[in-house]
Protein backbone atom coordinates (compact mmCIF):
# COMPACT_ATOMS: atom_id res chain seq x y z
CA UNK A 1 0.00 0.00 0.00
CA UNK A 2 1.52 3.33 -1.05
CA UNK A 3 1.02 6.65 0.71
CA UNK A 4 -1.47 7.99 -1.82
CA UNK A 5 -3.64 4.89 -1.49
CA UNK A 6 -3.48 5.17 2.29
CA UNK A 7 -4.57 8.81 2.18
CA UNK A 8 -7.52 8.00 -0.08
CA UNK A 9 -8.65 5.07 2.07
CA UNK A 10 -8.42 7.06 5.28
CA UNK A 11 -10.43 9.90 3.74
CA UNK A 12 -13.13 7.45 2.68
CA UNK A 13 -13.23 5.49 5.95
CA UNK A 14 -12.74 8.29 8.47
CA UNK A 15 -13.08 11.77 6.95
CA UNK A 16 -11.57 14.50 9.12
CA UNK A 17 -11.73 18.28 9.02
CA UNK A 18 -8.08 18.60 8.00
CA UNK A 19 -5.83 16.37 5.90
CA UNK A 20 -3.66 13.91 7.85
CA UNK A 21 0.02 14.88 8.00
CA UNK A 22 2.91 12.56 7.15
CA UNK A 23 5.90 13.14 9.45
CA UNK A 24 9.42 11.78 9.18
CA UNK A 25 13.05 12.70 9.77
CA UNK A 26 15.32 13.22 6.74
CA UNK A 27 18.80 14.52 6.03
CA UNK A 28 18.11 16.70 3.00
CA UNK A 29 15.53 18.95 1.38
CA UNK A 30 14.92 22.68 1.02
CA UNK A 31 13.75 24.54 4.11
CA UNK A 32 11.29 27.46 4.27
CA UNK A 33 12.68 30.98 4.29
CA UNK A 34 10.94 31.92 7.53
CA UNK A 35 11.35 30.34 10.94
CA UNK A 36 8.41 28.25 12.19
CA UNK A 37 7.35 26.21 15.17
CA UNK A 38 6.55 22.52 14.74
CA UNK A 39 2.94 23.36 15.69
CA UNK A 40 2.73 25.80 12.77
CA UNK A 41 4.41 23.28 10.50
CA UNK A 42 1.74 20.66 11.18
CA UNK A 43 -1.04 23.11 10.34
CA UNK A 44 0.62 24.24 7.13
CA UNK A 45 1.32 20.66 6.08
CA UNK A 46 -2.34 19.77 6.62
CA UNK A 47 -3.19 22.64 4.27
CA UNK A 48 -0.99 21.22 1.51
CA UNK A 49 2.57 22.46 2.09
CA UNK A 50 5.71 20.39 2.57
CA UNK A 51 7.62 21.76 5.56
CA UNK A 52 11.23 20.87 6.40
CA UNK A 53 12.63 22.18 9.66
CA UNK A 54 16.12 21.94 11.09
CA UNK A 55 17.14 23.43 14.44
CA UNK A 56 18.10 26.59 12.52
CA UNK A 57 14.57 27.01 11.16
CA UNK A 58 12.65 26.09 14.31
CA UNK A 59 11.53 29.24 16.09
CA UNK A 60 10.62 27.35 19.28
CA UNK A 61 13.67 26.53 21.44
CA UNK A 62 11.81 23.91 23.45
CA UNK A 63 10.66 22.22 20.24
CA UNK A 64 14.21 22.05 18.92
CA UNK A 65 15.26 20.14 22.05
CA UNK A 66 12.20 17.91 22.31
CA UNK A 67 12.39 16.96 18.64
CA UNK A 68 16.00 15.92 19.16
CA UNK A 69 17.49 18.53 16.84
CA UNK A 70 19.42 20.28 19.61
CA UNK A 71 21.01 18.59 22.63
CA UNK A 72 19.47 19.80 25.93
CA UNK A 73 21.56 22.37 27.81
CA UNK A 74 24.11 22.46 24.98
CA UNK A 75 25.60 25.80 23.85
CA UNK A 76 23.19 25.76 20.90
CA UNK A 77 20.25 25.23 23.29
CA UNK A 78 21.37 27.99 25.66
CA UNK A 79 21.83 30.43 22.79
CA UNK A 80 18.40 29.95 21.17
CA UNK A 81 16.28 33.15 21.14
CA UNK A 82 13.27 33.13 23.45
CA UNK A 83 14.46 30.28 25.63
CA UNK A 84 13.95 32.09 28.94
CA UNK A 85 10.53 33.41 27.96
CA UNK A 86 9.41 29.93 26.95
CA UNK A 87 10.58 28.48 30.25
CA UNK A 88 7.81 30.44 31.97
CA UNK A 89 5.09 28.97 29.74
CA UNK A 90 3.35 25.79 31.04
CA UNK A 91 3.89 23.09 28.43
CA UNK A 92 1.75 20.33 29.91
CA UNK A 93 -1.98 19.77 30.13
CA UNK A 94 -1.62 19.10 33.86
CA UNK A 95 1.48 20.65 35.36
CA UNK A 96 2.62 18.38 38.17
CA UNK A 97 5.74 20.26 39.23
CA UNK A 98 5.67 24.06 39.41
CA UNK A 99 8.42 25.60 37.33
CA UNK A 100 9.22 22.39 35.44
CA UNK A 101 10.00 23.25 31.83
CA UNK A 102 9.19 19.79 30.50
CA UNK A 103 9.31 16.58 32.57
CA UNK A 104 9.40 14.29 29.53
CA UNK A 105 12.77 12.74 28.62
CA UNK A 106 14.39 14.22 25.50
CA UNK A 107 14.29 12.43 22.18
CA UNK A 108 17.52 12.20 20.19
CA UNK A 109 17.31 12.38 16.39
CA UNK A 110 20.23 11.26 14.19
CA UNK A 111 22.79 14.01 13.74
CA UNK A 112 22.15 16.32 10.81
CA UNK A 113 18.50 15.38 10.49
CA UNK A 114 15.55 17.69 10.00
CA UNK A 115 11.88 17.05 10.48
CA UNK A 116 9.68 16.82 7.38
CA UNK A 117 5.89 17.36 7.45
CA UNK A 118 3.69 17.00 4.39
CA UNK A 119 0.12 16.04 3.46
CA UNK A 120 -0.29 12.29 3.71
CA UNK A 121 -0.08 10.86 0.22
CA UNK A 122 2.59 13.25 -1.01
CA UNK A 123 5.60 12.05 1.00
CA UNK A 124 7.04 9.12 2.91
CA UNK A 125 6.03 8.86 6.56
CA UNK A 126 7.13 7.41 9.87
CA UNK A 127 4.13 8.89 11.68
CA UNK A 128 0.67 10.09 10.68
CA UNK A 129 -0.66 13.07 12.65
CA UNK A 130 -4.38 13.84 12.57
CA UNK A 131 -5.54 17.35 13.48
CA UNK A 132 -9.09 16.51 14.41
CA UNK A 133 -12.09 17.13 16.62
CA UNK A 134 -12.77 15.17 19.80
CA UNK A 135 -15.43 13.11 18.01
CA UNK A 136 -13.04 12.24 15.18
CA UNK A 137 -10.31 11.41 17.70
CA UNK A 138 -12.63 9.07 19.63
CA UNK A 139 -13.48 7.09 16.48
CA UNK A 140 -9.87 7.01 15.37
CA UNK A 141 -8.51 5.78 18.71
CA UNK A 142 -11.27 3.17 19.02
CA UNK A 143 -10.28 1.88 15.60
CA UNK A 144 -6.57 1.89 16.47
CA UNK A 145 -7.01 0.19 19.86
CA UNK A 146 -9.29 -2.42 18.32
CA UNK A 147 -6.26 -3.81 16.52
CA UNK A 148 -4.68 -4.90 19.83
CA UNK A 149 -7.69 -5.18 22.12
CA UNK A 150 -5.90 -3.00 24.70
CA UNK A 151 -6.80 0.55 25.64
CA UNK A 152 -4.09 3.01 24.58
CA UNK A 153 -1.91 4.61 27.27
CA UNK A 154 -1.90 8.35 26.67
CA UNK A 155 0.99 10.55 27.81
CA UNK A 156 -0.10 14.06 28.76
CA UNK A 157 3.25 15.43 29.93
CA UNK A 158 5.59 17.36 27.71
CA UNK A 159 5.63 19.94 24.96
CA UNK A 160 3.09 19.58 22.16
CA UNK A 161 5.70 18.49 19.60
CA UNK A 162 7.13 15.96 22.05
CA UNK A 163 3.74 14.32 22.63
CA UNK A 164 2.68 14.49 18.98
CA UNK A 165 5.96 13.52 17.26
CA UNK A 166 8.99 12.53 19.36
CA UNK A 167 7.18 10.28 21.83
CA UNK A 168 5.16 8.20 19.31
CA UNK A 169 8.28 7.88 17.14
CA UNK A 170 10.46 6.65 20.01
CA UNK A 171 7.85 4.28 21.51
CA UNK A 172 6.08 3.11 18.35
CA UNK A 173 2.73 3.73 20.06
CA UNK A 174 -0.19 6.10 19.38
CA UNK A 175 -0.71 9.22 21.44
CA UNK A 176 -3.30 11.96 21.86
CA UNK A 177 -2.24 15.56 22.38
CA UNK A 178 -4.55 18.23 23.78
CA UNK A 179 -2.11 21.01 22.80
CA UNK A 180 -0.53 23.52 25.14
CA UNK A 181 -2.15 26.91 25.68
CA UNK A 182 0.62 28.52 23.65
CA UNK A 183 0.07 26.24 20.65
CA UNK A 184 -3.71 26.51 20.78
CA UNK A 185 -3.97 30.28 21.18
CA UNK A 186 -1.16 31.52 18.95
CA UNK A 187 -0.66 28.98 16.16
CA UNK A 188 -4.10 28.91 14.51
CA UNK A 189 -5.70 25.75 15.88
CA UNK A 190 -9.47 25.75 16.31
CA UNK A 191 -10.81 25.65 19.87
CA UNK A 192 -12.11 22.09 19.44
CA UNK A 193 -9.06 20.54 17.72
CA UNK A 194 -6.63 18.05 19.21
CA UNK A 195 -3.86 15.89 17.75
CA UNK A 196 -3.90 12.12 17.32
CA UNK A 197 -0.64 10.50 16.23
CA UNK A 198 -0.36 6.97 14.86
CA UNK A 199 2.81 5.18 13.75
CA UNK A 200 2.71 4.66 10.00
CA UNK A 201 2.95 0.89 10.42
CA UNK A 202 -0.15 0.93 12.63
CA UNK A 203 -2.10 2.78 9.93
CA UNK A 204 -1.09 0.14 7.39
CA UNK A 205 -2.29 -2.63 9.73
CA UNK A 206 -5.57 -0.83 10.44
CA UNK A 207 -6.38 -0.35 6.77
CA UNK A 208 -5.43 -3.94 5.89
CA UNK A 209 -7.72 -5.24 8.63
CA UNK A 210 -10.51 -2.92 7.50
CA UNK A 211 -10.24 -4.27 3.97
CA UNK A 212 -10.20 -7.86 5.20
CA UNK A 213 -13.30 -7.50 7.39
CA UNK A 214 -15.09 -5.06 5.04
CA UNK A 215 -16.21 -2.85 7.91
CA UNK A 216 -18.33 0.22 7.11
CA UNK A 217 -16.92 3.74 7.09
CA UNK A 218 -16.43 5.42 10.46
CA UNK A 219 -18.05 8.72 9.53
CA UNK A 220 -20.21 10.26 12.27
CA UNK A 221 -23.88 9.31 12.51
CA UNK A 222 -26.59 11.88 13.32
CA UNK A 223 -27.25 12.04 17.06
CA UNK A 224 -30.83 11.17 18.08
CA UNK A 225 -32.97 14.18 18.95
CA UNK A 226 -32.76 15.00 22.64
CA UNK A 227 -29.56 13.01 23.19
CA UNK A 228 -26.81 14.63 25.23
Amino acid sequence: MDNQEMAELLAAILPTRRRPVAVRYASNGREPGERLTACEGLLRASAGETIRLSARRLSCPLGAVRLGLVAPNSPADQAMPGRLELAREPQTCSVTEPGALDPAPPFSAPQGQRIVMAPLGSAAAELVVFICTMAEAARLMAWASGMTGAAPRITMEGATCHRAIALPLSTGKPNVTLLSRLARETRGYAFDEILVTLPYARCVEMLAEHRRTRQPALSPKPMPQGAI
